[in-house]
């Protein structure tokens, strides 16, 4: 489902929140202090919230992380390499690996990882059992499409597009209809599922 993983990385940051493991707007590196940019200031100020709303300053850089396999601590290591091409919070800008360091978080206040949260917190309560983290355990389902693609209208198999481990909490999670449908559904009733609140409605 690529970039739509985005939002089960923002509902489990609203969680934290919710639940007093973090607060919006206070800065990241209180809770991560490994955590930096190449911008002193904007290391000290950028905040949860800033990672969610792709206001950090910093270009796409994916280079940095396409078709790389380093782990969410190298990621987070190589942040401060990295040039802003805006001030923190002047502009927009897409950024795949702030969302990284939001699952990174999530992952590290609970004291386990983005993966085993979003399974024991949202997957498993909505019975959601076709979606994973990684293309290798959709591939061990007897039901899986392989992706094609088109060209000068012909239409091949391909290769399957595989958003690494490392930076999953930007886009790795796979998932079907019927999952989704659930997903929908569960937003649709403010977070209830069988009567049973999941999650507080004001995430």
């Amino acid at each position: 489902i690529a970039s739509c993983t985005k939002a089960f990385t923002s509902l489990a940051v609203a969680i934290a929140v919710e639940e007093g493991k973090i607060s919006w707007d206070t800065p990241v590196r209180e809770y991560l202090p490994e955590f930096r940019l190449s911008d002193p200031c904007a290391s000290e100020r950028i905040t949860p919230k800033d990672l969610l709303t792709h206001a950090s300053g910093l270009p796409r850089h994916d280079d940095v992380w396409w078709k790389c396999n380093d782990t969410r601590e190298e990621y987070v290591h190589k942040l401060r390499f990295l040039e802003p091409s805006k001030d923190l919070r002047s502009k927009y800008q897409y950024q795949n690996l702030m969302y990284m360091v939001a699952g990174y978080l999530v992952g590290k206040v609970y004291g386990t990882t983005w993966e085993a949260f979003l399974q024991s917190r949202l997957l498993d309560p909505l019975k959601m059992t076709a979606t994973n983290f990684s293309i290798a355990d959709s591939r061990k389902s007897d039901d899986y499409a392989f992706p094609h693609v088109t060209i000068k209208n012909k239409t091949r198999s391909t290769d399957f597009y595989d958003i690494l481990e490392g930076v999953g909490p930007a886009g790795s999670m796979n998932s079907n209809v019927t999952d989704m449908l659930k997903w929908l559904s569960f937003h649709l009733n403010k977070g209830l599922i069988d009567g049973q609140q999941i999650v507080p409605e004001a995430c």
